[in-house]
């Protein structure tokens, strides 16, 4: 797709290693070309949006990389993502196989979005397709890792009302798994809903 058209921009990461491509114009690195912070989350809420433009707004304008450093993260991003996304991808499959109603509902949404001249789906769209995001998610929130994720504050911070200080610079674990299955945030846990 990038090759049929490639001034075309993309809400991905290859778009976002491409858009810090340096380009040597003999005086080291060519001006800035405007990153693209976008990633195909076109479905995430203003909080998460928010959280990921600050991450990804950082300023390289006196660093760019070359097409080596962009041919290395690519590899280096392919290799950490192959067994988490083929995990992901499985538990997915399972999930559809087991649930025949869901397994029906996406493959009608789909259908649906595919272009009747080119039975192709066009990127952007694949991108908004709601049900095919809720399945992915409710697969990734109930095959979660097991591994807690870990924090550290920047400011001492009072939880709630149980009296407990969190001191800045003390590890927080945040147990994924257990959130992901507590009837407090999901009803029945277990159970595969992408609704």
């Amino acid at each position: 797709m990038r090759c049929q058209n490639p001034n075309k921009k993309h809400n991905d990461f290859i778009q976002l290693l491409m858009d810090t491509e340096a380009i040597n114009t003999g005086e080291g690195m060519d001006e800035d070309r405007g990153l693209n912070t976008n990633t195909h989350h076109d479905n995430e809420g203003e909080e998460e949006s928010e959280i990921r433009k600050k991450v990804f707004d950082i300023k390289l304008a006196n660093k760019r990389l070359t097409e080596d450093e962009i041919v290395a993260q690519a590899f280096v991003f392919l290799l950490a993502g192959y067994l988490s996304t083929t995990g992901a991808l499985a538990n997915c499959l399972y999930e559809l196989a087991v649930n025949p109603d869901v397994q029906q509902r996406l493959y009608d949404e789909i259908n649906g979005a595919v272009d009747s001249d080119t039975g192709h789906i066009e990127y952007d769209r694949l991108a908004r397709l709601p049900y095919l995001d809720a399945v992915m998610a409710e697969t990734l929130r109930h095959h979660s890792l097991a591994l807690p994720l870990s924090r550290y504050p920047t400011r001492d911070y009072q939880l709630g009302t149980t009296g407990i200080t969190i001191k800045a610079g003390q590890q927080v674990e945040i147990p994924i798994y257990a959130i992901h299955h507590s009837e407090q945030y999901y009803p029945d846990p277990f159970k595969f809903k992408p609704d």
